[in-house]
């Protein structure tokens, strides 16, 4: 009798404490494929976004605090941030504590200058990488340009540096629709050294080259994170550019597939390698045109884990989605937010809960 009801407890315990099931995985051809149900934290994310500084505003009076449609950013391994004020046609950089240290740059031909711009990436040796879609400029720490790079018949889409230094770039544009690879890795010359992803035939529609445009970052292990923006998918790839395992989410929202909907956007991984994907929380129709900047719910993060577990969604407020992909950047224990009609960026500390 004992023993029947020490069985009957144990059964009992384990019943009460099992969680519903969130997520489903599949291994197929050794790929691990995570359908996720349901966020893993419930509705109440274990996280949350500490407002810390704001940099700008059109209010703005200091000259070096005023900028001009700043569209990127970065930050090097001493927590200093480089912001990327195109309408300016400079760098403006600020130390850890979010104050200015000094600008470099200036519009121009000629050493040191750019005519447009719209990137910014950092090398692991603190080297600054400014770029437009056709060219590059190189920077050392401290603002001197020690190289240019250029290539006909190369556009630099999207470019990011991945963990060892190498560009990585979208193969999105006309000229690389052939192309079977989503995302290539240059060196600095724009030699070809890898492909990452393949593209896929989805429609017989003359956008269905949407479906295979991704955002893209890495991870501490030089791992590379694929975020579909069309698509429900996020991919998560070796520095090999094995695929290690694809993985979707439950939507606020049911996408139209007749044309390509606009799903997901920038894509980051902060200090615990869990994925922060900018995602939809409802339709975007083309008429709307910029209306959605003042909606401040219009899109969430989706975080998951290095597995692709969906984790939760932590609201972004206050992102001009329909200004720039790069209006979002996650680095570390931080989250810097771009406001193209503010002029300003926003700096947030990520708090576990």
């Amino acid at each position: 009798m004992r023993s029947t009801l020490l069985i009957l407890f144990t059964f009992l315990s384990i019943s009460c404490s099992s969680d519903p099931e969130t997520y489903t995985v599949d291994v197929i051809d050794g790929v691990r494929h995570v359908h996720n149900l349901a966020p893993l934290w419930g509705n109440e994310p274990k996280i949350k976004l500490e407002f810390i500084r704001k940099y700008g505003g059109i209010e703005a009076t200091d000259p070096n605090l005023q900028f001009y449609n700043p569209v990127d950013l970065d930050v090097d391994n001493e927590g200093n941030l480089y912001v990327l004020d195109s309408g300016n046609f400079r760098v403006q950089k600020f130390n850890s504590s979010g104050i200015y240290v000094e600008t470099f740059g200036e519009k121009g031909q000629g050493p040191g200058e750019f005519e447009s711009v719209e990137g910014i990436s950092l090398n692991k040796n603190g080297n600054i990488y400014v770029y437009n879609n056709i060219r590059g400029i190189i920077f050392d720490p401290k603002g001197k340009e020690i190289n240019r790079f250029i290539k006909q018949g190369r556009r630099l889409h999207n470019l990011d540096l991945d963990k060892k230094g190498n560009l990585v770039i979208a193969l999105y544009s006309a000229i690389y629709r052939e192309k079977e690879h989503l995302v290539g890795i240059f060196d600095n010359k724009l030699n070809f050294i890898k492909g990452i992803g393949t593209k896929r035939n989805y429609t017989e529609g003359t956008n269905d080259w949407l479906y295979n445009v991704a955002n893209f970052t890495s991870d501490e292990e030089n791992n590379y994170i694929l975020s579909y923006c069309s698509l429900n998918r996020i991919e998560k790839y070796n520095e090999d550019g094995s695929l290690l395992w694809r993985s979707d989410r439950p939507l606020r929202f049911e996408p139209d597939n007749t044309n390509p909907p606009d799903i997901g956007l920038k894509v980051g991984t902060d200090y615990r390698n869990r994925i922060w994907a900018v995602t939809f929380n409802r339709e975007i129709k083309e008429s709307e045109g910029r209306k959605g900047e003042t909606e401040s719910d219009i899109a969430s993060y989706h975080l998951f884990d290095p597995d692709g577990v969906f984790l939760g969604e932590v609201l972004a407020n206050d992102i001009s989605f329909f200004s720039d992909y790069s209006s979002c950047e996650v680095h570390d224990r931080r989250v810097f937010i771009i406001s193209s009609k503010d002029m300003s960026i926003s700096e947030y500390n990520i708090i576990e809960k």
